[in-house]
C-alpha cells in the first residue's frame, strides 16, 4: 500500500523536501549506465559508476539523520547541502541528456547515444568546497577528460561535469565523517511513525460539517438567532476573538445552514494585505454561480467589477461572509459594495480586532458575538471523538494522559484537533506514546497567544508527517494566503513534480489523491467544497499552516515566493521552485541572481506586464500562469508564449489569463507534456493541432472556437487521436454558429469513437452572460453517441448551446458511466427506463427544457442502485412526480428545480388539458411525491414564478414528503422581482396510506 509509505530502508524515487532530488537521480544514473541507457565510453562509464556509490553512500547517510528526531544544527547544514548537491546533478544531466533518451519516446523504449572512442587529456579543475563554519576551501586538481570533436563538444562538457561533482560528492562524504554525524543518526529514534491508517473523514456523506469545531450552547443560541431572525432590513454581524478559536469555521456553519434561504451568496476571504481585485472577481463569480466575463478597460475593472456586484445584489436577497477582516479601511471599501434594501440579506464579519468588529456593525455591540476558548466538556468532546470515536471508546489506561494533552491544549480547535489527528494516525496509540506527546507540548507551548501556541502544535504535527506528505504540504506554498486550491490542480502538479512513493504499476493519481486526503484528515488542508460522494473538490488553509508553510520552505530553499505586498528578503540564487505572486504590481522583476534555468516549477499570478521570459526556464516541469492586463482583444498586444516549445521537460501547462495570448504553432516536441489546460483564455487563443501526437497527454482542456476537425488529420491526412488522453474539455461559446459547432461535435465523436482511455468528457460555457432556459440562446440538438464503456463521466454546461435528444436512439454501452449531466429537450418514461440501466451512475442531474405531459415515476424496478445524487430542474412548467420507496436505495441527496410555473387559470395551476388528471390532482394527490427513502439524506424543492402562482403553490401543498425522509426544503423565488418570496420547512405525510 503506497500510502504506508516507502518499503523499509528501499529508497522511492521521489522528489521530496527530506531528500531533495537524490532518489529520482539515482534512478536515472541506473538507467542511463544500464545495458538500454546511454552507451558512453568506458572512462565516462566508470566516472559515472563511482559517482553514482557516492551518491548511494550520501542517501543512505541522508535517511540515517531523517530518523533524529531533532538533529543538530550542523546536521540541518550538511543534509542541505547534499540535498542541493543532488538537484545540481540532476539539471546537469536533464541539460545534458535530452527527454527522448531516457524512455520519453512514443514507443517507451531506449535511445542509444554512442560516443566513439577518443585521447584522453588533462585539465585543470578549481572548485570551491563550502564549509559548515562558512568558509570556503578552494582546491586545483587535474582530471583526465575525454578529447571530443567539435560536434560532440556537448559530451565532452559533461565528462567535465561528472569529474567535478564526484569531487563534491567526495567532499560531502568527508565532511559527514569529519563532523561525526553517525552519532547523531545513532541517537534516539523517532517516536512517531511516518505512516498509519488512513483515518475515514468525519463528516457525514453530503453534510457540509466543520469537523474542527463543536458548537457549544452559545454557538447554537447564535446560529438560531440568525436562522430564525425575521427582521427584513439588512442586517450586519460580526464575530470577534482572538487567533485560532474557530471564527471562520462558525462562519461557514452559519453559511451552510442559513445560506438555502438567499437568494445568492458567497464567502471571500480578506487577509492582512487584500488584493481587492480579486477579491471582488471572486464575490462575484459566487454570486452569478459562473466566471463573470472580463471588462474591456482594465484600467477602471475595479470600478466596473463593484457595479456589477451592485448590480447583481439589486433588489434580491443575500448572504455574505467577509472572512478575517484586519482594518476598517478595507471594510469601508468592501461595504460599499453591499445595495441596503429590506429583501433581509445578511452580512458576517470575522475579525481580530474589536474595533473591526464595532465598524462593521455600526458600533452595535449587540451583533457582535465574541468567540471564547472551548470549555473542557467540548474540547474532550473534539479530541475524543477525533482520536477514539467518542471518550466511551477510549481504553481506560489512555483516559488519564488524553484528559492532560486536552488540558494543555487550552480549548483552541486548531489545537485539539490537529494533536487528535496526529494520534490517530499512527498505528497504534499507547501510553508512552500520549506521555511523550505531552510532555513534548509542554517544552513547547511557553506562550499565552493563542495564535503562537497553535502555531507550536501545528510545527510539532509537520515534523511528524512522512516526507511524501511534508513535500506535498509545501507545495501549496505556491498560491497566496486565501487562495481557493482545485484538488485535481494540486494532484497533477505533484504527479508532474514527481512527488509520489509509487510503486510500479499504480495509478500515479490515485496516490495522489490518497495523499490529499491525508492532509485532509490531519487537519493541514481546510475543505472548501466537498461533492455529492463526500469528496473535497476545492480547499484552502489555515493562514497559521500557510505561514507555516512559507517558514519551512524558505528554511529547506524547497520553494521561493516574491510577493508584492511582502518584503522579499535576499533570496538564493538556487531557486527550485518559484512563486511570483505580483497582484497589480506593473513593474516586478526577477531578482538578476536566480538563475532562471535551475527552476522546475514556476507560478506567475499578476499582470501580464511583468510576464518573464519563458524561454530562460529550461528545465521547469509545472507551469501555472494566471495573468490579467489589457482586454482590448488586440493581437499585437497579445502575451508572447511561443517559447513554450522549447520548454521540453514540460509536464503540466496551466494558463488562466484575460489577456490575449500566442501560443506556439508547434508543441511537437514536448513529448513529457502530460497536462495542458488552456480553457480559461479569452477567444482568439489557437491551440496548435499538433498536440495529437503527445503521446503522454492525459489532461486537454481547450480554449472556445478550437476547430476539432483539425485535429481529426495528421500530416498525412490519416485519421489521429492522442493514444492516452483520459479527460477532455471544450469550451464552447453560447454564440458559436450551429455549423461551427456541428462540426466539433461530429470531431469529438470521433475523437470519443473507439478511445480505449478516455473517461471523462466535459462541455463548459465560456464566458456566458447567458442564463439557462434563455429563449434567446439558439439551442443545438444532439443525440448521445458512440459513447464506449470506458467513459466514466460526461458533462454538458445547461449554458451551452447542445442540448440532448431522442434518448431512445442513445448508443450507451453499458459500461462505467458514474457521472450524467446533461440538458435534455424533455423527459419520459421511456427515458426513466434507459436511464435505469445505467448500472454504476452515482450522479445524475437533467435540465429538462420542456416538461413532461405525463406523470413520471421513479419505481422499484431494477436500476439505479448506485445513484446517490439527483437533480432534475425543469426550465417551463411543472412536472408530476413520483418517486416510490426504495426506488434508489444508495440516494443520498435529492434536488427538484422549476424555473418557471405555470401561472394560475381559475383557481388552479395551467398543466394539462385533460380533466381526470386534474381531477385526480383536485381531490388532493400532490404533484410531487416522495415516499421514504432510507439513504436520503437532503432533499429541497424549488419553485420559479409570479408572486401570486407561488402562493398558491405555498397554499394548496405540491410537495408531499414521507415522515421518515429528512425535512425538505422548499424554495419560493420570485422571478419578477428576483428576490426569495418565501422559504418554507415541510415535513408532510400521508397518515393513511402509510
Amino acid at each position: 500500500d503506497v500510502s504506508m509509505g516507502g518499503r523499509g530502508r528501499e529508497m522511492d524515487a521521489s522528489f521530496s523536501v527530506s531528500l531533495g532530488a537524490m532518489s529520482p537521480l539515482l534512478k536515472k544514473l541506473d538507467m542511463m549506465l544500464g545495458p538500454h541507457g546511454c552507451k558512453l565510453t568506458k572512462g565516462v562509464n566508470d566516472r559515472s559508476q563511482l559517482l553514482k556509490d557516492d551518491l548511494e553512500e550520501i542517501a543512505a547517510y541522508l535517511e540515517d539523520l531523517l530518523e533524529v528526531e531533532d538533529p543538530p544544527m550542523m546536521a540541518k547544514c550538511w543534509m542541505k547541502e547534499a540535498r542541493e548537491l543532488s538537484y545540481d546533478i540532476q539539471d546537469c544531466i536533464d541539460n545534458f541528456v535530452p527527454p527522448e533518451s531516457l524512455g520519453y519516446k512514443s514507443d517507451h523504449k531506449m535511445t542509444h547515444v554512442k560516443i566513439p572512442k577518443r585521447l584522453k587529456w588533462q585539465k585543470q579543475i578549481e572548485y570551491a568546497a563550502p564549509d559548515v563554519s562558512g568558509h570556503v576551501i578552494s582546491k586545483i586538481i587535474r582530471v583526465d577528460v575525454i578529447r571530443a570533436p567539435r560536434k560532440l563538444k556537448l559530451y565532452q562538457q559533461m565528462v567535465e561535469k561528472v569529474s567535478e561533482f564526484r569531487i563534491y560528492a567526495r567532499e560531502a562524504i568527508r565532511r559527514y565523517e569529519r563532523y561525526q554525524l553517525h552519532s547523531c543518526s545513532t541517537s534516539a529514534a523517532r517516536r512517531f511513525s511516518a505512516i498509519g491508517p488512513i483515518m475515514p473523514m468525519p463528516p457525514m456523506p453530503c453534510e457540509k460539517t466543520c469537523s474542527g469545531l463543536v458548537i457549544d450552547g452559545r454557538m447554537s443560541k447564535f446560529i438560531n438567532s440568525l436562522a430564525n431572525d425575521a427582521d427584513q432590513q439588512l442586517k450586519v454581524v460580526s464575530i470577534h476573538g482572538f487567533g485560532c478559536l474557530g471564527k471562520t469555521m462558525l462562519a461557514k456553519v452559519l453559511y451552510n445552514k442559513i445560506g438555502r434561504k438567499f437568494h445568492c451568496r458567497a464567502f471571500v476571504r480578506v487577509s492582512k494585505k487584500p488584493d481587492m481585485k480579486r477579491l471582488f472577481h471572486d464575490m462575484l463569480s459566487q454570486l452569478q454561480r459562473k466566471q463573470p466575463q472580463a471588462s474591456q478597460d482594465a484600467s477602471d475593472e475595479l470600478r466596473i467589477t463593484a457595479e456589477n456586484i451592485g448590480n447583481c445584489l439589486h433588489g434580491k436577497r443575500y448572504l455574505v461572509v467577509v472572512d478575517d477582516l484586519w482594518d476598517t479601511s478595507a471594510w469601508d471599501v468592501i461595504n460599499q459594495l453591499f445595495p441596503k434594501g429590506s429583501q433581509g440579506s445578511r452580512i458576517i464579519t470575522t475579525t481580530q480586532i474589536e474595533y473591526v468588529a464595532l465598524a462593521c456593525c455600526s458600533d452595535d455591540p449587540e451583533q457582535v458575538f465574541e468567540m471564547n476558548p472551548l470549555d473542557d466538556d467540548h474540547s474532550r468532546k473534539l479530541f475524543f471523538d477525533r482520536l477514539f470515536g467518542s471518550e466511551s471508546n477510549c481504553p481506560d489506561e489512555l483516559k488519564q494522559v488524553s484528559s492532560q494533552i486536552v488540558e494543555i491544549c487550552g480549548g483552541l480547535p486548531l489545537a485539539t484537533v490537529s494533536i487528535a489527528s496526529l494520534l490517530a494516525n499512527q498505528p497504534f496509540v499507547s501510553v508512552d506514546l500520549l506521555t511523550h506527546i505531552h510532555d513534548s507540548l509542554v517544552s513547547c507551548l511557553s506562550s499565552n497567544s493563542t495564535s503562537e501556541r497553535t502555531r507550536q502544535v501545528l510545527n510539532l504535527s509537520y515534523h511528524r508527517l512522512p516526507h511524501y506528505l511534508k513535500t506535498c504540504l509545501l507545495q501549496l506554498g505556491m498560491y497566496s494566503e486565501g487562495s481557493i486550491i482545485f484538488k485535481h490542480d494540486l494532484v497533477r502538479q505533484w504527479v508532474a513534480e514527481g512527488f509520489l512513493a509509487a510503486s510500479e504499476g499504480q495509478n500515479m493519481e490515485e496516490v495522489a489523491g490518497m495523499y490529499f486526503d491525508q492532509l485532509v484528515d490531519r487537519r493541514f488542508i481546510q475543505p472548501v467544497s466537498i461533492n455529492f460522494n463526500n469528496e473535497v473538490v476545492s480547499c484552502t488553509v489555515h493562514a497559521l499552516v500557510h505561514d507555516l508553510v512559507a517558514h519551512k520552505s524558505a528554511e529547506e530553499n524547497f520553494l521561493v515566493v516574491l510577493d508584492h505586498n511582502r518584503n522579499n528578503l535576499t533570496v538564493s540564487h538556487k531557486v527550485r521552485r518559484l512563486s511570483l505572486q505580483l497582484g497589480d504590481t506593473k513593474y516586478a522583476k526577477i531578482p538578476a541572481n536566480i538563475r532562471k534555468s535551475q527552476v522546475r516549477s514556476l507560478g506567475v499570478f499578476g499582470l501580464s506586464e511583468c510576464m518573464p521570459c519563458i524561454a530562460e526556464f529550461k528545465l521547469v516541469r509545472v507551469l501555472n500562469l494566471q495573468l490579467s492586463g489589457h482586454h482590448n482583444g488586440d493581437q499585437d498586444l497579445a502575451i508572447d508564449l511561443t517559447g513554450i516549445s522549447e520548454l521540453f521537460h514540460l509536464v503540466y501547462l496551466k494558463i488562466v489569463c484575460d489577456v490575449c495570448i500566442k501560443l506556439p504553432t508547434r508543441m511537437r516536441g514536448l513529448q513529457c507534456l502530460e497536462t495542458l489546460d488552456v480553457m480559461d483564455t479569452p477567444r482568439g487563443t489557437y491551440v496548435p493541432w499538433d498536440i495529437i501526437y503527445l503521446t503522454r497527454l492525459l489532461h486537454l482542456s481547450l480554449p472556445p472556437d478550437t476547430n476539432l476537425v483539425d485535429w481529426s488529420f495528421g500530416d498525412d491526412l490519416s485519421l489521429c487521436r492522442p493514444n492516452h488522453l483520459q479527460d477532455l474539455c471544450i469550451s464552447t461559446p453560447p454564440s458559436s454558429d450551429s455549423g461551427h459547432l456541428m462540426r466539433n461535435m461530429y470531431a469529438l465523436d470521433y475523437l470519443r469513437y473507439g478511445h480505449d482511455s478516455l473517461k471523462s468528457i466535459k462541455l463548459v460555457a465560456h464566458g456566458s452572460s447567458v442564463s439557462y432556459g434563455d429563449a434567446s440562446k439558439a439551442g443545438f440538438k444532439w443525440v448521445l453517441d458512440k459513447l464506449t464503456h470506458h467513459v466514466q463521466r460526461v458533462e454538458v454546461s445547461p449554458h451551452s448551446p447542445v442540448v440532448f435528444c431522442d434518448m431512445h436512439l442513445w448508443n450507451i454501452q453499458h459500461g462505467n458511466l458514474c457521472i450524467l449531466k446533461i440538458a435534455v429537450d424533455g423527459l419520459s418514461v421511456n427515458d426513466v427506463d434507459i436511464l435505469r440501466g445505467l448500472r454504476c451512475l452515482t450522479a445524475l442531474s437533467l435540465y429538462v427544457e420542456k416538461s413532461p405531459g405525463i406523470k413520471i415515476i421513479f419505481g422499484t424496478a431494477a436500476g439505479f442502485t448506485a445513484l446517490k445524487y439527483l437533480k432534475l430542474r425543469f426550465m417551463s412548467g411543472i412536472a408530476w412526480l413520483k418517486f416510490e420507496a426504495d426506488a434508489m436505495p444508495n440516494l443520498w441527496k435529492l434536488r427538484l428545480v422549476f424555473d418557471a410555473i405555470p401561472p394560475l387559470v381559475d383557481q388552479r395551476l395551467e398543466l394539462y388539458s385533460v380533466p381526470d388528471l386534474w381531477k385526480q390532482y383536485r381531490h388532493g394527490t400532490a404533484l410531487i411525491s416522495i415516499d421514504h427513502m432510507t439513504g436520503l439524506r437532503e432533499v429541497s424543492a424549488k419553485f420559479g414564478g409570479a408572486a401570486v402562482d407561488l402562493q398558491y403553490v405555498s397554499r394548496i401543498g405540491v410537495v408531499i414528503n414521507h415522515r421518515g425522509n429528512p425535512v425538505i426544503s422548499v424554495q419560493l423565488v420570485d422571478s419578477g422581482s428576483y428576490c426569495e418570496e418565501s422559504t418554507v420547512q415541510k415535513q408532510q405525510s400521508d397518515d393513511d396510506k402509510r
